[in-house]
């Protein structure tokens, strides 16, 4: 099936994405989706439609300049129809093709993080993504488009635009420590698990040989744990003790730090990919997950320091 367009003419087919997660994981899912369109010069719709029976969760590109168009109940439930209740059962990832090219839908799903696959760029007709997508292969090609897409929509606020100021003037580092579910959730925490002490350390030692003078930025959604535990050298600001700024803030000002060292978060993996200097020293945990399953092969950029 072709959707008609706005216009009421016969429409390029569609691709439509599914959101789910949180900011950074919302973030890996349009840009896959995005970048999907734009090879096949189709019309992107994102089916937020997850979100309602997803409490922990809520739909958060709306402060991006994102190309935002909705997919509606009727053509997801199009889309969906066409692949059998067994195919979505045991493929990953699903490849279901169609008769005929006016009704033809490629779905994809990922059951479990996995690495990169090239048939969901080079797949035609309708496509229907489900999963995670957690490589940015998946959309380096079109890298400036992206960058541009995940601005701020609206200015930042007076206390982000301070500490931007500060965080421009030094050798700045972001640290993020992720905690929330990760440490209060039992389920989460066995397949993800909270990062501890030794890697922070590691990780700031290698900052410490490679840049002059560093300046750390810590950014957590635990900022009071992280004033009464953590003590990795001075200076250092933490950020989430600045109630005026927002996560949508804090992911920018992090990628207006010159070096990152991220957790195992996919929100402060987009603060290091938006950072746009050259010369940046990225450091990322090695180990991502707890649990064997998932194959973070293709997770971690070149460049990008892993221990």
């Amino acid at each position: 099936m072709l959707w008609l367009s706005r216009a009421g003419k016969k429409a390029i087919a569609v691709v439509i994405t599914k959101l789910i997660g949180g900011i950074g994981n919302q973030l890996f899912q349009y840009a896959v989706g995005r970048h999907k369109s734009l090879l096949s010069k189709s019309e992107l719709k994102l089916d937020v439609t997850g979100f309602e029976h997803y409490p922990l969760r809520k739909y958060s590109l709306h402060a991006f300049n994102i190309e935002e168009s909705f997919a509606s109940e009727e053509e997801i439930y199009q889309a969906k129809k066409k692949v059998t209740r067994r195919t979505w059962r045991y493929f990953s990832p699903l490849l279901e093709r169609m008769v005929g090219p006016k009704k033809r839908w490629t779905a994809f799903r990922e059951l479990n993080v996995m690495p990169y696959n090239p048939a969901v760029l080079r797949a035609e007709g309708n496509i229907y993504l489900e999963g995670y997508w957690q490589s940015e292969k998946y959309f380096v090609g079109i890298g400036d488009t992206i960058r541009r897409e995940f601005t701020m929509k609206a200015q930042p606020g007076p206390e982000s635009k301070e500490m931007a100021e500060k965080i421009l003037s030094t050798q700045s580092v972001s640290v993020h420590f992720r905690r929330g579910d990760y440490e209060s959730n039992e389920v989460t925490r066995k397949v993800h698990g909270v990062l501890g002490k030794e890697y922070y350390e590691a990780a700031i030692k290698i900052i410490r040989q490679r840049v002059r003078d560093p300046h750390l930025f810590l950014f957590s959604d635990d900022a009071d744990w992280v004033a009464e535990n953590v003590d990795l050298g001075r200076p250092a600001i933490i950020v989430g003790h600045h109630p005026g700024v927002s996560s949508y803030e804090e992911l920018w000002l992090m990628s207006l730090c010159k070096h990152n060292i991220i957790a195992n978060s996919s929100f402060s993996w987009w603060g290091a990919w938006l950072n746009a200097n050259k010369d940046k020293v990225a450091v990322a945990p090695e180990r991502w997950f707890n649990v064997p399953m998932y194959d973070t092969s293709d997770l971690i950029p070149q460049g990008w320091l892993k221990i």
